[in-house]
């Protein structure tokens, strides 16, 4: 910060003093007069980093320029610039910066990128759910939450000298334009999974290499289902597939005859291998069909604890509780959780 009085100006001696004692760390300098116009020889004043200040007399001046000094001394400890756009993305990143500085919030200072991992899943999935609810407030908030990680990421990664957000984005850039030609270049392409095919292309000419399998390049860490769809799409895209879904529905009863058959052995390492061919067949039925497995399952789940919560809810205003009602009492309130679904729906 830098503070400037004329060499002519009223009362400049006792301002000067008494900044330069109470703040010593400022530029605070006497200068010769610029204008020559006089006017500052008989109204106090004085520029704060360029900015005019003028007061009725000397104890005024020095109160105006302490108070902007302290304004300007607590914006600093924010980290965020005076006239700062509060949506914009730099400042997103000047908050990060401020939160794991020395004297910001001590948990956000102690994250590392393993222990932020967690958030990362979760903050996708709620992004997912806010979507299902068909609330554009609430996806306004989770995609918040959700674009905070990578923020986080970045500023962790900043710290160690690896890379900065803007590198992230950079990159991103450039991959979109890269895998985009027929964009951004001259290449032609018929339909969308055209554009799928030439985009794997591209990705393993990117790696430099051509992979030792089709089926590389899935992560590990996927969810079970996410990732056994992913295997069979790759393995089908090599015509590791079948032709009619009749014959994918036959596999799926193949599967389920041989668990029934572990099942009947009572072995339950046979058993588990059973199931996990089922589940597998029946990923690649829904895959075959272009459904989502994943997506299929979770939208069950959903409608599995709305109607479980409709039979909670109907018994408890009859005074009653779920472990004293009868099997069939419990199916009838479960057929009308149905039933009030498809109203909905039709509705």
């Amino acid at each position: 910060m830098k503070i400037r009085f004329c060499e002519h100006n009223k009362g400049k001696g006792k301002v000067y003093r008494r900044l330069t004692e109470e703040f010593p760390d400022l530029d605070v300098k006497i200068k010769g007069c610029v204008k020559q116009c006089g006017a500052c020889r008989d109204t106090p004043m004085a520029t704060v980093d360029k900015r005019k200040v003028v007061a009725r007399d000397g104890d005024e001046l020095y109160r105006k320029i302490v108070e902007i000094i302290r304004s300007k001394a607590k914006e600093a400890k924010k980290g965020f610039p005076m006239n700062s756009d509060p949506t914009g993305f730099d400042d997103l990143l000047a908050l990060m910066r401020r939160l794991r500085s020395p004297g910001g919030c001590p948990w956000d200072a102690e994250q590392t990128h393993e222990s932020l991992k967690r958030y990362l899943l979760e903050e996708t999935y709620e992004v997912i759910e806010a979507i299902d609810t068909q609330s554009p407030e609430l996806l306004k908030e989770e995609l918040g939450d959700l674009l905070l990680q990578p923020v986080f990421h970045a500023a962790i990664a900043e710290e160690a000298g690896h890379f900065t957000m803007a590198d992230v984005i950079g990159t991103l850039r450039e991959k979109l334009v890269r895998r985009h030609p027929h964009v951004f270049g001259d290449m032609e392409i018929s339909d969308s999974s055209a554009q799928i095919e030439n985009w794997e292309r591209i990705k393993k000419a990117e790696k430099g290499e051509e992979r030792r399998s089709a089926l590389s390049g899935v992560p590990p860490h996927l969810p079970a289902l996410l990732k056994a769809q992913k295997i069979t799409e790759k393995a089908a895209r090599v015509g590791f597939d079948w032709e009619r879904v009749d014959q994918v529905v036959a596999k799926v009863m193949e599967e389920m005859h041989e668990f029934e058959e572990a099942m009947a052995e009572g072995d339950n390492e046979h058993m588990e291998a059973e199931l996990g061919d089922l589940l597998f067949a029946i990923v690649n039925l829904g895959r075959f069909l272009s459904i989502n497995p994943e997506e299929a399952l979770r939208k069950t789940i959903n409608r599995f604890q709305q109607r479980f919560r409709h039979v909670e809810e109907t018994l408890h205003s009859q005074g009653r509780q779920m472990n004293n009602a009868t099997l069939e009492e419990l199916d009838e309130l479960w057929e009308g959780a149905k039933k009030l679904e498809k109203a909905a729906l039709s509705g």
